[in-house]
């Protein structure tokens, strides 16, 4: 069916669901599209680290090397206002996920501050301990989580204590403004809500630090926040405490992991255990009874923005249209160690059976109860995929480590306290050889949840060694078959960041250090 086709079935009254229409969108922009440059004083920015998109479509929000938050319009590709304040790079952006005035900066001088777009100025401000690494928007709800270094905060940025003015330096506020939830022996990676606003997840690598490392791999926990537990913290817990999900992702910033618009979906990269005797990663099946007996005798619960020179640093990917008239126009440089009917925007298949973990650590939840580990059971003849975990169990006999690009199903479980939370399974998944893994910056499912975009960030000599276009910036793939629809190249930058436009079939965005 196409957009003719699409549109005589709309007339003669019969039900055509939005997921069609969006999907043949997306399928138009994957099949014919250019791009273009957004006006970035080039003679001034070093970079781009950070995009957003405000969820109107209207506005992008970028953080850059010369400390900069800028907001452009869209359509036009033109300037609307740069904010100036950020003491050092900002290292996360994101706009409020239902007021497009609002946008959330971070950065690596350890300050948050919401930005007011109509008023042009800062709404509100904080400053913590450690360098912000990344922020998230309680979807419905008075918080933003903020990654510190090791800690991870829920600040009430819509009631500050203090006046903000333009300009002007702030001292450190008192505690009462922002209050630490969680906290970690190394640096949380990743902050991100699920669309309820009831349930965050948060990455972090497990200590200790390794020397010599090539990478970073960061364990996966889910946490529930409502302003009924978080107004009565006191003292932050343990990260470790939470749920963890999924034991090991591969984050370079919060842009390695997406969720789905109607929040089913989870895509990143991750550790997975792979059985030799099967070829294909097609079937996964539980490892384990719904509860086990462990060697204590106490039950446990268990289931299983870019161009090819350095001069332009965010590139514009599009859909071919008329062309509309347009604008022309540090610290960057950091390694962070440390819904059911038929127009429901999300993938049609029946998930795949969730992984089962024997659970270890059982009541040491305080946000949640413990009820996934690390440590693999013995998996069924018949499984392919499970989780791996290495830093905690090496594979059994006729399994392997891969890294793969996955697509997880976020099913929900209740646990013994009667407290639901997420519990992935693997819809699909695709090997990542040789170093490739390490190149992935960015990982964001498409708004119809058909398609994902993977921007690649790490070159060596030049080349993102190991994919089969050694001069990728970013790849849309199919999400159910994890195959490569298009790719779009670039022969010098490196991506640091890649969005999809929340519009289907208008485009993606992505931004790049620069270096030639």
């Amino acid at each position: 069916m196409n957009i003719v086709d699409f549109m005589e079935q709309r007339m003669i009254g019969r039900k055509v669901g939005n997921a069609l229409l969006d999907g043949m969108m997306e399928d138009k922009f994957t099949a014919n599209h250019e791009s273009y440059d957004f006006p970035l004083q080039t003679h001034v920015v070093l970079s781009t680290i950070s995009i957003s998109v405000s969820s109107c479509g209207k506005l992008v929000a970028s953080t850059h090397g010369d400390h900069t938050v800028k907001i452009f319009n869209h359509i036009a590709a033109s300037p609307v206002h740069v904010f100036h304040g950020h003491p050092r790079t900002p290292w996360t952006v994101k706009f409020h996920p239902s007021d497009s005035n609002f946008v959330a900066s971070g950065c690596l001088g350890c300050e948050v501050r919401v930005w007011d777009i109509a008023q042009k100025c800062c709404r509100s401000f904080v400053r913590l301990e450690y360098s912000i690494i990344s922020l998230a928007f309680q979807p419905e709800g008075p918080y933003i989580a903020v990654a510190s270094g090791p800690q991870l905060h829920m600040w009430d940025w819509q009631h500050p204590k203090h006046t903000v003015r333009p300009g002007s330096y702030h001292p450190r506020v008192n505690e009462e403004q922002h209050i630490p939830l969680l906290s970690h022996s190394r640096n949380i990676r990743a902050v991100i809500f699920h669309p309820t606003g009831k349930i965050a997840f948060a990455a972090a690598p497990d200590p200790p630090r390794l020397p010599n490392a090539t990478s970073t791999p960061c364990r996966m926990y889910s946490f529930l926040v409502t302003q009924d537990y978080v107004s009565r913290c006191r003292e932050p817990m343990p990260l470790d405490s939470c749920s963890d999900i999924i034991p090991q992702v591969h984050l370079y910033s919060d842009g390695g992991l997406d969720i789905s618009s109607d929040g089913q979906y989870m895509f990143t990269c991750a550790l997975v255990l792979v059985n030799t005797a099967f070829n294909s990663p097609c079937q996964i099946r539980e490892g384990s009874p719904a509860s086990v007996q462990a060697a204590d005798g106490k039950e446990r619960s268990s289931h299983g923005i870019i161009s090819a020179a350095s001069t332009v640093l965010m590139r514009y990917m599009t859909p071919i249209m008329p062309r509309v008239e347009r604008c022309s126009g540090d610290d960057s440089e950091m390694s962070l160690e440390d819904d059911n009917c038929s127009d429901s925007p999300h993938i049609s298949r029946n998930p795949l059976e969730s992984i089962r973990f024997l659970d270890h650590n059982i009541g040491r939840g305080v946000c949640c109860s413990r009820t996934l580990s690390p440590m693999l059971t013995n998996p069924d003849s018949d499984s392919e995929i499970v989780f791996a975990d290495p830093k905690r169990s090496p594979p059994p006999p006729g399994w392997v480590v891969e890294e793969r690009m996955c697509l997880f199903k976020l099913d929900s479980i209740t646990d013994s306290s009667n407290t639901s939370i997420p519990a992935p399974s693997l819809v699909s998944s695709k090997p990542l050889p040789g170093s490739l893994m390490r190149a992935v910056t960015s990982m964001k499912i498409s708004p119809s949840g058909r398609l994902g975009l993977i921007g690649y960030g790490v070159r060596s000599d030049g080349v993102v060694e190991h994919h089969d276009n050694v001069k990728v910036a970013c790849e849309i793939m199919d999400l159910e078959t994890m195959t490569s629809r298009c790719v779009m190249t670039d022969e010098v930058d490196e991506v640091n960041i890649a969005q999809f436009h929340p519009v289907p079939g208008c485009g993606i965005l992505y931004g790049t250090n620069g270096v030639e």
